[in-house]
């Protein structure tokens, strides 16, 4: 039983660590800090619009605090506030304003995805060995 917990410990660490990489570029990258505390909200609420923008359905302040669990004027002070109005427009599409990323594709943050992808495809195949080892054993 204790190897089973090791094991998964060491997974969890896997995926902590890969994870923690994305945001920390992420924030390098748009926020121009390594302070990943200092701007946790502004980078949900960026990752969000990132990803409806990728999706092609793009977010008003509503959607982005439904998708998070933030209330809109939250969300709507934070998007009106300095660092996240340098990643972030506002964009004005009949009666409603969307938000857009302005630079979403930037070549570092590509780049640094495709570390994370990959790291956590090893981890991927290693969580699905376990699984099926936990069910024949």
């Amino acid at each position: 039983m204790p190897q089973r917990s090791v094991r998964h410990a060491r997974i969890r660490t896997r995926i902590a660590k890969s994870v923690l990489h994305l945001v920390r570029m992420y924030s390098k990258t748009y926020f121009r800090s390594d302070a990943i505390g200092e701007h946790a909200i502004d980078i949900l609420i960026g990752m969000t619009v990132m990803q409806a923008q990728a999706e092609a359905k793009p977010m008003t302040a509503g959607d982005v605090g439904a998708a998070l669990g933030m209330p809109r004027t939250t969300v709507l002070r934070r998007l009106s506030a300095s660092p996240l109005r340098d990643v972030v427009a506002p964009i004005k599409i009949g009666r409603r304003l969307i938000y857009l990323a302005k630079e979403p594709n930037r070549p570092e943050v590509i780049n640094s995805m495709r570390e994370a992808i990959q790291h956590l495809h090893s981890i991927s195949a290693e969580l699905s060995k376990l699984d099926k080892s936990a069910r024949d054993g």
